[in-house]
Parts: structure tokens; sequence; C-alpha cells
């Protein structure tokens, strides 16, 4: 829950920061960049992000964990990228209602295929009663083919979330804490941003 009203700030913040910048991804990358440097600072200083850096590099020598599954920064940079185009237009209410829609029809793929959980009926009318929460929430939002996408988009980066999520899990269950993934969440993301800014053409100046 605490997560949650943080994740609603988040996208405040991120939202306001890209509609002031004029652009979601480069205030994606400057949040992005925030996060990292913290991270930089505190997990060397303590000792269980010593220790969790120490064995997540081991486990990727040793092949336990492949090259993939360190790229769930790239999700989490959707993400953030998402809250940097659309909560302006949506507001934070509809963004995080279409975020947790799609991570829980996202989390249901995932656990199954990755998880090896099945698709249960109640698992599924519970994904379903969130994508019904995400219609609710954003009537009368709808104002145009325009809005309408800038509301799907959120879906798909909770999506992402849920792909992150099982990412995430599995490095930190490889280096026994959270902070190592979440080191290694910032470094891929703002990698993936730098270069989509990078790739991106220039508007031409008038």
């Amino acid at each position: 829950m605490v997560a949650g009203v943080g994740l609603a700030l988040q996208a405040r913040l991120n939202g306001e920061l890209g509609s002031r910048m004029g652009d979601g991804i480069a205030a994606t990358l400057a949040s992005t960049c925030v996060g990292l440097i913290l991270l930089l600072v505190a997990v060397p200083l303590l000792p269980v992000g010593r220790r969790g850096l120490g064995l997540l590099c081991a486990a990727v020598c040793a092949g336990r964990l492949r090259w993939w599954h360190l790229t769930g920064g790239v999700c989490g940079a959707l993400f953030v990228a998402a809250q940097g185009i659309s909560v302006g237009s949506v507001g934070v209410a509809v963004f995080t209602v279409a975020v947790v829609g799609g991570s829980a029809l996202g989390g249901l793929v995932v656990d199954r295929f990755w998880g090896g959980r099945p698709i249960t009926t109640a698992r599924t009318a519970g994904a379903a009663a969130c994508v019904a929460a995400v219609a609710v929430a954003g009537y009368g939002a709808w104002s145009g083919p325009g809005t309408l996408t800038l509301a799907v988009l959120p879906v798909l980066a909770g999506v992402a979330i849920a792909i992150q999520t099982a990412l995430n899990g599995r490095i930190g269950a490889v280096a026994e804490s959270p902070w190592p993934s979440a080191a290694t969440f910032a470094g891929v993301a703002i990698t993936f941003l730098a270069l989509l800014l990078a790739a991106r053409p220039v508007p031409e100046r008038r």
C-alpha cells in the first residue's frame, strides 16, 4: 500500500516534469538518473548490498542467471516513460488504475509461462475486474483518439511492470537482497533511455 502511494506521487512528479520539459522521454531519463545516483551511493555502503552484488556477479559468470534476466530495466523505463507522456493528459487516477489492470493481465501470463501457475477462473475474473475498473475510472476522459491512446499506454506499461517484477524477483532471489536488483534496473533503464533519445530524430528548428 505504501508503494502504491509512492507510485501515485511518482506518476504526478514525472508527469509534471514531462509537461514542463515538453519531452516525456527526456524527463524519464532525468528522474531515473536521480534514482541511480542514490543507489550507487547506498548499495556499496550497505553490507547486504555489497554481498548481493558479489552473489549476482557470481551467478552471471556461472550461468545461473542469463543476460536477459538483467533487462528488467527496459520494462521499467517504458513504465516511467509512460508516466511522463500520459499522466499530464489522463491524470494520476486513470493512469494508476490502467497500470493495475495491465499488471493483472501481464501477471497472469508471466505466472503461467514462467511460474507454472495455472490461469484459474478466480484469477481471470480478478484481472477482468481490473480491466473493467480502467474503463470506469477513465469514463469521461476519452475525449478523442489521442486521449484513448494515452490511456492505453499505461495499460501496456502495466504489462511491462509484470515482466519487470518477475525479472527483478529472479535477481533478488539470487542476490538475496533487493538492492542489487534495484541498481541493475536503474542502470539498464538509463542506458535504454539514452539510446532511445540518441536514436530519435532531432526536430528542425524554425
